[in-house]
């Protein structure tokens, strides 16, 4: 697809960077920009166990394996 737009100076300059720095070329650019920004506005959907394994919670806490079903002995025997 062919598109045509306008950019101010601002993001011209802005433009110029990216390309001096990684030496890709506009259609490179703006693929990963518009890859970027897709995915801010849809993330990929991740089961609650993959939150909680990418937060470090999964395994992070002590305790006896029953403690949620005798979790009353164990604050009352202490």
């Amino acid at each position: 697809m062919d598109i045509v737009t306008q950019i101010d100076d601002n993001h011209a300059k802005k433009l110029a960077y990216i390309q001096q720095h990684t030496n890709q070329d506009l259609s490179e650019i703006l693929n990963q920009a518009i890859d970027l920004y897709y995915e801010q506005l849809n993330p990929p959907s991740k089961s609650p166990l993959e939150v909680l394994q990418e937060d470090g919670l999964v395994g992070c806490f002590e305790g006896d394996s029953d403690l949620s079903s005798n979790y009353k002995l164990g604050l009352w025997s202490r």
